[in-house]
């Protein structure tokens, strides 16, 4: 069973995974994501699908993040 996530942030707390390498594989800036995880900027549908099957992290709670919830 794959391991589950509750946030980005959690992810890259636990998992080890730099935010640089991450940033590459999904082609985008190590600030974008510093953005995701602050929720003051969202993936798009198509990424938030990829983060979530690359990292465990529900898509709910990415939509919960870049509403400005706690995820």
């Amino acid at each position: 069973m794959a391991k589950r996530y509750s946030s980005l942030a959690d992810y890259f707390e636990r998992s080890g995974e730099s935010r640089a390498s991450a940033a590459a594989r999904w082609n985008v800036t190590e600030a974008t994501i510093s953005r995701w995880i602050a929720g003051t900027r969202q993936p798009d549908a198509e990424q938030m699908l990829q983060i979530s099957a690359d990292t465990g992290v529900p898509v709910e709670a990415l939509v919960r993040t870049a509403a400005g919830e706690v995820a």
